[in-house]
């Protein structure tokens, strides 16, 4: 029997020379891996292949949140170098965080940047909280340090990949609206306008809702054992008509498709929350999806290759169920699919 809390129980051999280091020129050239979560069964196709796997009528719900230049670059008074990523944005230029190095950064103290001053806040359970200024002190209105990250600022590229991409806008979505994820949902990189129209063809109905991708996305698990493991907050929000369409989709019997797994969590959690119904709002989550555990609120999933010991394959495990997800990543492996943000995809039903 697995042992569901441990850490090397969500392990596969992999190689690190499977990473794709570059988006593809054409966003949906990428490879297709189809895992039939009844048989176990798998097919290899191509991405422009999906809307074919897909119902008319499938009610597919993307993640429209756009990443932000979050990802700071500073100096201590002392000359050494600071990292700051920026996890979320309050008024006042009032911040939380991710600090490197965290330890030696003790709350108080103040870090140079171009054209700006920040000055380290308490420490959260998600890490610390912080304020950016103007250089004299000064407070900063939320629009003016949303003017200051967008040009001083980096894309937060995750540490699996070794340099920015040549167009930033490879790392968004092509439907990115609403700025303020540390990462993007990397399984709707691969639609583009072509593909949209295939889907509006064959009669698929699009729904989109916004979770705000935060650093937990690419941290890793530390400790061996996930009783006590606590991802990071995401903050998401469901508009009323998305609500509504999400119900009707459900009392019909149609299917919801969710295009990565940060819009699975936040479907998942309203699911939740709401008594296996979709109710609109604002929320915040830390819903930790991993077997035994299984989804319920979507009927399949759209998704990249994941990190071995993710809480990511964890929840792809969850949804696909173990053993049929493990021999697909061998496949994958095997058949040399391009992995993680800018690789193939998975679409899991």
């Amino acid at each position: 029997m697995n042992d569901w809390a441990s850490v090397a129980t969500y392990d596969y051999p992999f190689d690190e020379s499977l990473i794709a280091q570059e988006p593809l020129a054409d966003r949906s050239a990428s490879r297709l891996l189809r895992l039939d979560r009844a048989t176990g069964g798998c097919q290899e196709a191509r991405f422009t292949d999906f809307p074919g796997f897909l119902n008319p009528g499938d009610l597919l719900v993307f993640n429209d949140t756009r990443v932000w230049n979050a990802r700071i670059h500073g100096r201590r008074q002392s000359g050494g170098k600071v990292e700051i990523l920026v996890t979320r944005l309050r008024e006042g230029g009032e911040v939380d965080c991710l600090l490197k190095p965290a330890k030696r950064l003790p709350p108080g103290e103040a870090i140079a940047l171009d054209g700006a001053a920040f000055l380290v806040g308490p420490r959260t359970p998600d890490g610390a909280t912080g304020r950016l200024t103007a250089p004299d002190g000064a407070p900063m209105a939320r629009e003016a340090v949303l003017a200051w990250l967008s040009a001083h600022g980096e894309l937060p590229i995750p540490p699996y990949i070794h340099h920015q991409p040549e167009n930033p806008e490879r790392y968004q979505t092509v439907y990115a609206a609403r700025l303020g994820s540390a990462a993007a949902p990397t399984a709707g990189l691969h639609f583009t306008r072509p593909v949209f129209e295939a889907l509006a063809e064959r009669g698929i109905e699009q729904a989109f809702l916004t979770l705000h991708v935060g650093p937990g996305t690419f941290l890793p698990v530390y400790g061996s054992r996930l009783e006590n493991h606590l991802l990071h907050e995401e903050e998401y929000a469901l508009e009323t008509s998305v609500a509504e369409r999400l119900e009707a989709a459900r009392r019909s019997g149609r299917r919801i498709v969710a295009v990565g797994t940060t819009a699975l969590r936040a479907l998942e959690d309203n699911f939740r929350r709401h008594g296996a119904t979709f109710a609109p709002g604002r929320f915040a989550t830390r819903i930790f999806i991993r077997p035994p555990d299984r989804p319920g609120a979507v009927g399949a999933l759209l998704t990249n290759f994941h990190l071995p010991q993710s809480t990511l394959f964890m929840l792809v495990c969850a949804f696909g169920g173990y053993e049929a997800v493990k021999k697909a990543y061998a496949r994958a492996v095997r058949e040399r699919f391009r992995f993680f943000s800018f690789g193939d995809a998975m679409f899991i039903a």
